[in-house]
Formats: structure tokens, C-alpha cells, sequence
């Protein structure tokens, strides 16, 4: 279902932050992080051709978490992986002409996109779109910054981290590889099974089927250098890619 982390102006080396991870079926083929022939650095679905997150040569960037909506088992539209791609190819002001028009032929999600400078986040149910604002931000599988467990523990970790002088990497790594599941009083009500809201609400999800198949890192330095990371299940070792933008 996927989370991420975003901080903006919240780091005196780094103004732009992005820690994020991918949730996924375990059998569902996948590709890592690697440079895309359109252009694009991104991971790619293999089943349906899509993304889940990405960035461009020109420092845009996009990347999608799904709305649970169980009441909606046989929904047979595009798939949501097409909407990064989009966004990464086109212009801010057509995207969001874009998924204004085009959002019901999805299943539900929230989308950021935008240049990395100029980051946007747009829900399908609340048909908004709003600005990222400076600050630190959590997005998942709800309206932004919602007070679940896991984005409120990973927003905390991530102040923590983003007060040390020098960013240490690995503690944001450590970040998106938290497994401390929510309290049962405290779990959210989306729709699921317990037993799928349980394991649903740790930062890192570790279950048979589904779980974290992808982390990345995506950080922006004060000489405009865009700096790419990711970890992933199908691929032994860091992939990487640094762009100037």
C-alpha cells in the first residue's frame, strides 16, 4: 500500500527529503530502480508496465500510494502504476488537468508529483490537490498527514534525525525498516481484517504474501543535485542515480 516520509526546508545540506516504501504482493513481478529508455529513473511493475515511484532527468518526481477501498473487489480500471508515468512526462499544469478529469478511472489514490522544487499531492477521493508545504509530511493510504500510528511514528523519527548537523543515512534507512506494528486500540479502520490492519500498520510490513518489497531514498542538496536511492527485494545491493537538475 506503500508510505512515504517527505521533509522540505527541514535540513540545512538536504531542503528536499523523500523516505518512502513500496508494499506489494510478493509474487507480483517487479523490476529495480534502474533508467527507464523514455528517460525516467524508476522501479517498474512488470505485470501491468507501471511505476510506483520515479523521477525524471529534469528533477521531477512522482510517486503513488493506493486508497483502500474493499467495497470495491472487481474494479477492473487502468492501472494506478500509469499515473507517475504520466506526471513524470508531462507538464504540472497538465498532470493536474490530468488527474482532475481522469481520476475515477482509477481505483483510489494519492498521487506527489511535481518538479522536486515544487512538489504537489493530489487524493482522488477528496479531488484536491495541494502544495507540500515546509515541513515534514506523511503520506500512505489515507488524507495527508492522517494521525495513523506508523506515519506519526515515522514523522517523529524522521525530526529526530533531520536535528543531527551531518544527515546520517543509514538512520533514515533504519526509518523505512521499522517493524513496531500499532497497538490494537489504535489501529485504523479501513475496511480490512484485523489480522490485515495489524499487519498493515507497521512502517515496514512483513507478511507470507505482502509486504515491503522496495525503500528509497530520494534526496535533493544545495547544489541542485538529486540524489537516488533504493533497496529492493529483486536485486542484491544498493541501486543508485544522481542527476543534476
Amino acid at each position: 500500500m506503500c508510505i512515504l516520509f517527505i521533509a522540505i526546508d527541514q535540513h540545512p545540506d538536504y531542503p528536499v527529503i523523500i523516505a518512502a516504501n513500496r508494499d506489494e504482493f510478493k509474487a507480483r513481478p517487479t523490476s529495480h530502480l534502474q533508467q527507464w529508455p523514455e528517460g525516467i529513473i524508476a522501479g517498474k511493475d512488470l505485470q501491468a508496465g507501471g511505476t510506483w515511484l520515479g523521477v525524471n532527468q529534469q528533477g521531477h518526481f512522482s510517486a503513488l500510494t493506493n486508497i483502500r477501498q474493499p467495497q470495491k473487489p472487481d474494479f477492473t480500471g487502468p492501472s494506478r502504476g500509469e499515473l507517475p508515468l504520466y506526471t513524470l512526462s508531462n507538464s504540472i499544469p497538465q498532470s493536474k488537468q490530468y488527474l482532475l478529469s481522469n481520476a475515477p478511472l482509477f481505483q483510489g489514490f494519492n498521487l506527489v508529483f511535481g518538479h522536486i522544487n515544487e512538489l504537489y499531492r493530489f487524493n482522488s477521493n477528496e479531488q484536491q490537490i495541494q502544495p507540500l508545504t515546509a515541513g515534514i509530511h506523511a503520506v500512505c493510504n489515507g488524507p495527508l498527514n492522517t494521525d495513523w500510528p506508523k506515519m506519526s511514528l515515522g514523522k517523529q523519527l524522521l525530526q529526530q534525525v533531520l536535528a543531527k548537523p551531518t544527515l546520517p543515512i543509514e538512520q533514515l534507512w533504519s526509518i523505512l525498516a521499522n517493524k513496531q506494528q500499532a497497538q490494537d486500540q489504535h489501529l485504523p479502520q479501513t475496511g480490512v481484517p484485523y489480522q490485515w490492519e495489524k499487519v498493515l500498520s507497521s512502517i515496514y510490513i512483513e507478511g507470507l504474501e505482502y509486504g515491503t518489497r522496495a525503500s528509497s531514498l530520494i534526496l535533493l542538496d544545495r547544489q541542485n543535485i538529486l540524489h537516488i536511492y533504493e533497496r529492493s527485494d529483486v536485486k542484491a545491493g544498493d541501486s543508485s542515480f544522481t542527476i543534476a537538475i
